[in-house]
């Protein structure tokens, strides 16, 4: 027995002594790959590139950025999708964090398969405060006649429960009329198409192809010490946190810079 155990013995410390040096190896090579990866900016032709921070998609891994903010290229389009609604992404200005987005759903006409509202996720987005954009609300399998005292609508075919059906798109209050339609989505466009009588068709579709603005409002101060510093920011989410990469970090810890050793950046929305 005692020469059976010596025999094991060298071979389990053997074994624990492999176990930790593939250990120690392994949590600096992560943090030299983040390093690496988000170093990378999203780039998907046209005028969608040199995103970086708090975007991820593409060369840039999912930790290189907020989880609600992924970036998709398709045949040199953009797209992002807020609250469950596919976007295609038309403009990004990384200075002023402005993001201008068209409703893929509406790109081709006014029928979308799905009735999904317009909504951000305020955690991370906020509408342009200017008043450029007003809320137009389409109104789906209404009577055939327009709603009482209202001078601004306009009226075509699409089909709604196996049918066709009247759709109004209408500004202002509406909401007693509404409770007679089948359903309702809201969306922003220019406000420059509500200034006639009439809503002009042809114009709400082209504003809906135009898209509107929203600001993101995570991933700007939080930064810079870590880019001052030489690091490049990423994001944690098991603990919902920014982080600071490093090139020669030998540690797992989150980073608010490459010169500390504490936890770093703040939840979602602090931003």
């Amino acid at each position: 027995m005692a020469s059976h155990a010596s025999f094991i013995l060298p071979f389990l410390l053997s074994s624990i002594t492999l176990h930790l040096i593939i250990l120690i190896q392994i949590i600096p090579s992560c943090s030299t790959d983040n390093y690496t990866n988000c170093r990378n900016l999203f780039d998907c032709g046209g005028k969608i590139k040199n995103i970086g921070f708090p975007f991820w998609g593409n060369a840039r891994p999912e930790g290189c950025g907020y989880p609600e903010l992924h970036l998709n290229c398709s045949g040199n389009s953009t797209f992002i999708t807020i609250q469950d609604v596919k976007y295609m992404v038309l403009d990004a200005n990384a200075d002023q964090h402005v993001l201008r987005i068209a409703r893929l759903d509406y790109m081709e006409d006014l029928c979308p398969t799905k009735f999904l509202n317009t909504s951000l996720d305020h955690k991370v987005f906020e509408y342009m405060p200017d008043q450029q954009y007003q809320n137009l609300t389409l109104l789906y399998g209404c009577p055939a006649s327009p709603p009482p005292n209202s001078s601004k609508f306009g009226q075509f075919r699409c089909p709604v429960n196996d049918d066709k059906n009247l759709i109004y798109p209408l500004s202002g209050d509406i909401s007693g009329y509404s409770l007679l339609c089948y359903t309702s989505v809201v969306v922003p466009v220019v406000s420059s198409i509500l200034l006639d009588n009439i809503v002009d068709l042809g114009e709400v579709q082209g504003a809906m192809r135009d898209g509107f603005e929203v600001k993101w409002i995570v991933g700007g101060g939080e930064c810079d010490e870590c880019e001052k510093s030489g690091g490049v920011c990423g994001y944690d989410g098991g603990s919902n946190q920014t982080t600071c990469y490093c090139q020669d970090q030998s540690s797992g810890s989150l980073l608010k810079s490459c010169s500390s050793q504490g936890p770093s950046g703040s939840e979602v929305g602090n931003g």
